[in-house]
């Protein structure tokens, strides 16, 4: 007898798809691409095995994650294009980005050019933009979460601890906590500001190849990013326009305070409950100020969430951000058509990875 025909107008499942090389491992499985027996579209198929889940505690931001992606589509973001499951496993079947993260690439490449930050800063604010209007907080955006396809752009994956948020702000204390805004830290009660906060840091971490804000411990880490001034080193100026440091710090800056920056320690971990005084009293004097003019702009590390780039209600933050100086050489129209060529091709990401 031959092989059962497959029922492609039928309820989709792994019968549908050519199962072929594994690309990584996530928290709850293996990750490997596929190609759909109809289509011939390739994609990503991600295992989530429900004893894993269980174990963990995790089968609440399993669904969770589900519902989020499947009211998501967006050229800047990691999208659900199937779901579906058997007694083991779920799956969900995502676009294939065969380009790698930002993590592995700041990795091996020390840092990044301005250009290319900017114009990833670019599409990442687009995706960002698009979340917060349908009332989604990505609240774990980091270098190992931006995931390249194989042309060089950027796109936005792991919604694992994404949540809707409304008017009430949320107290809950998740994501990585070198990328968490103060506002999270202190115990104010946070929304969707929160993002454009871990964003900047995105953007410093790769201009300078280290993070704005560091510490030893979590206490030195909450204490540096909810007090301590903006670090900047020795190159600044030659690796970062005037420009590029007022879109992270907000004001006409003259001239940038710069220091020797001590080697930086290991990334703090991911956390999901961190305990952190409410009231943090240091001692802390910047060793010098940055000359400002009268005209001053905001910045996404501003930590008055309300002052914040990004942060104006109603779309008007994302219009802030395109109107901004350090983004005049984006064209936002061509960029969110994906016509625009990328200034960064991550060629044989894979054949790396296994060398």
């Amino acid at each position: 007898m031959g092989a059962q025909p497959i029922d492609f107008d039928g309820d989709v499942n792994l019968f549908h798809f050519v199962l072929l090389r594994c690309v990584g491992k996530g928290a709850f499985g293996k990750v490997r691409v596929v190609q759909h027996k109809q289509t011939r579209d390739l994609y990503a198929l991600k295992y989530i095995n429900k004893a894993k889940c269980v174990k963990m505690k995790a089968v609440p931001n399993v669904i969770q994650e589900r519902r989020l992606l499947e009211e998501i589509d967006h050229p800047f973001i990691v999208n659900l294009r199937y779901a579906f499951q058997d007694d083991e496993n779920c799956f969900f079947v995502l676009d294939l980005m065969l380009g790698g993260d930002l993590r592995f690439h700041l990795e091996r490449l020390g840092s990044m050019p301005e250009d290319t930050v900017r114009f990833y800063m670019a599409q990442l604010s687009s995706a960002l933009s698009f979340l917060h209007d349908l009332g989604i907080m990505h609240r774990d955006l980091k270098p190992d979460n931006i995931l390249l396809d194989e042309r060089g752009n950027a796109h936005l994956t792991d919604f694992n601890i994404a949540v809707h948020f409304g008017e009430r702000k949320l107290n809950g204390v998740a994501g990585s906590m070198a990328y968490m805004a103060p506002e999270i830290l202190a115990r104010r009660g946070y929304t969707y500001h929160i993002d454009w906060w871990s964003l900047g840091v995105c953007a410093y971490e790769l201009i300078f190849g280290r993070r704005p804000f560091r510490g030893r411990s979590n206490a030195d880490l909450t204490k540096s990013i909810t007090m301590d001034p903006i670090r900047w080193p020795e190159d600044t100026e030659k690796r970062c326009s005037k420009a590029g440091v007022q879109v992270l710090r907000g004001g006409r800056v003259a001239g940038v305070w710069c220091e020797r920056i001590p080697p930086e320690p290991a990334l703090a971990p991911r956390v999901w409950l961190h305990r952190s005084p409410t009231t943090i009293m240091p001692d802390v004097r910047p060793c010098a100020t940055p000359r400002l003019t009268p005209r001053l702009a905001s910045g996404f590390l501003e930590r008055d969430s309300a002052k914040r780039l990004g942060c104006r209600p109603n779309g008007e933050g994302f219009q802030d951000i395109k109107r901004h100086e350090w983004f005049k050489p984006i064209d936002w129209e061509t960029l969110e058509t994906k016509e625009q060529v990328p200034p960064f091709t991550p060629d044989g990401y894979y054949n790396r990875k296994k060398g």
